[in-house]
């Protein structure tokens, strides 16, 4: 399982950027489908991540997998967020892998309104907390 040949890191950064865009063209019409873009954003952009901080341009087999919590493992940061000092980026991590885990997949065959506006709330301050979101973590990495 060495590396992929396919899933280069260029490749990687652009996607995950593009479907970040993607998302926020989508969020007023479609909020679901722009949270479920925005997770695959996350996922996609941890990939990058672990390339990098491996120094290597194609994504390890290994990484092979949709499992935010398994990933983060490659990425070396799981100290980090085990750091009381992140304990907010820690909840809200928590809360994205919890709903990768049980309601990612249930949501691609349901209409959007099966999402609430609670559950979309809780995600996108998950993800975009100013203080404490993954995403604002994870720009402010090296």
């Amino acid at each position: 399982m060495g590396l992929m040949e396919d899933t280069t890191l260029d490749n990687l950064d652009e996607a995950w950027q593009e479907r970040e865009k993607e998302a926020k063209a989508l969020a007023a019409s479609f909020p679901a489908t722009s949270l479920v873009l925005r997770i695959y954003a996350l996922e996609i952009r941890i990939k990058a991540i672990i390339c990098g901080r491996l120094g290597i341009d194609r994504l390890p087999g290994h990484c092979k997998t949709h499992e935010l919590d398994e990933l983060i493992i490659f990425t070396g940061l799981l100290g980090t967020l085990a750091d009381p000092a992140n304990d907010g980026v820690r909840q809200n991590w928590d809360i994205l892998v919890k709903f990768t885990r049980e309601r990612l997949n249930q949501i691609r065959y349901l209409p959007g309104s099966a999402l609430k506006a609670a559950d979309l709330d809780e995600q996108l301050n998950a993800l975009d907390n100013p203080r404490d979101g993954v995403w604002t973590w994870l720009s402010r990495l090296p």
